[in-house]
């Protein structure tokens, strides 16, 4: 295994020092402003680990979140927002943490929640710094910086591939490179520096934040264009996915299936329709009008009604018990 140190230029490093330090401050006011667990401080929430993750004393103070005093729901907000900062100060370019800042500061309710961070003279200097990295602002004369971490990557490909290989070594695709990342932001980035090159992705991110990315380059990529595949795609070629999909397909031909033996079966229940079709009246549906509907079809079966006369049946009968006498 070889291990390779990148080494940040001073406006890189000072940006990352800024966030860590402004990730102390609030760390530090949160428990002096808390009781919980005041005297016992365990090893993980010392406050250099506490600035990459949240320490116990935060995990118990999400669990009440209700009860919190409003400065330690500033404190808490300003804590989730620094480390997202942080972390994509050292997974991203340095525009993509300009416009993530840019997209905080013009959010009134982000704004609202905040501690007020945002507003100190350290926070304006990180801007500034920022800026200056990416050539925005008062800071337009100046190019645009990319991550040193994209010139790495681009030597060591280079390496890789002036590494003689024997016929007998090389799979049937051919010799591959697998790459892991930190998240899906940085395997979309790492992507596009591969097949476009440091320079067009340099000009294409600058580009986001307005004008003044200054003329396209051309793009130089790093290895073939057609066998970068990032993982979300070679997951969707995988044999797993054609086993998945197969399942769901078989479960979904059940469903129906049942769902239309269902539907006959109340059809049955209810009875066909006027028009023998689809049904078209909401009166005819359900177990009530069943009811009705077979009331209404014994009302409606044809009748025979026999008028009797009284008198005349008495008079008869009276005849017949003279003559029989």
């Amino acid at each position: 295994m070889t291990e390779m140190i990148v080494d940040l230029p001073s406006t890189f490093r000072r940006v990352h020092t800024t966030f860590v330090e402004l990730l102390k401050v609030c760390i530090r006011e949160l428990k002096q402003c808390s009781t919980i667990e005041k005297q016992a401080v365990a090893e993980e929430d010392t406050v250099n680990v506490a600035v990459y993750r949240p320490s116990q004393l935060e995990r118990q103070l999400s669990e009440r979140r209700s009860f919190l005093t409003d400065k330690q729901s500033r404190l808490m907000s300003d804590l989730t927002l620094l480390r997202e900062l942080l972390q994509m100060s050292e997974d991203m370019d340095p525009a993509t943490v300009l416009s993530r800042i840019n997209a905080v500061r013009g959010d009134k309710e982000i704004f609202e929640k905040s501690g007020g961070w945002m507003m100190s003279r350290v926070a304006s200097s990180l801007i500034a710094d920022v800026e200056a990295l990416c050539g925005y602002g008062a800071f337009k004369s100046r190019p645009f910086v990319a991550p040193p971490k994209w010139q790495v990557l681009m030597s060591v490909l280079d390496e890789i591939k002036s590494i003689p290989v024997r016929p007998s070594e090389v799979g049937p695709n051919g010799p591959s490179v697998l790459l892991f990342v930190n998240n899906d932001s940085v395997a979309r980035q790492l992507t596009d520096l591969i097949k476009n090159g440091p320079q067009f992705l340099a000009w294409l991110t600058r580009r986001t934040l307005g004008p003044g990315a200054g003329k396209e380059p051309e793009k130089i990529p790093l290895w073939d264009i057609d066998n970068v595949i990032p993982f979300q795609r070679a997951n969707l070629e995988a044999e797993p996915r054609k086993e998945m999909v197969s399942v769901l397909q078989k479960d979904t031909i059940v469903a129906a299936r049942a769902a239309k033996r269902r539907r006959k079966a109340a059809e049955d229940l209810v009875g066909s329709s006027d028009h023998g079709g689809k049904q078209t009246k909401i009166v005819q549906f359900g177990i009530l009008q069943y009811k009705k509907r077979k009331s209404d079809q014994q009302v409606n079966l044809p009748c025979f009604f026999v008028s009797l006369n009284i008198t005349s049946l008495l008079e008869n009968c009276q005849k017949r018990i003279r003559l029989e006498n």
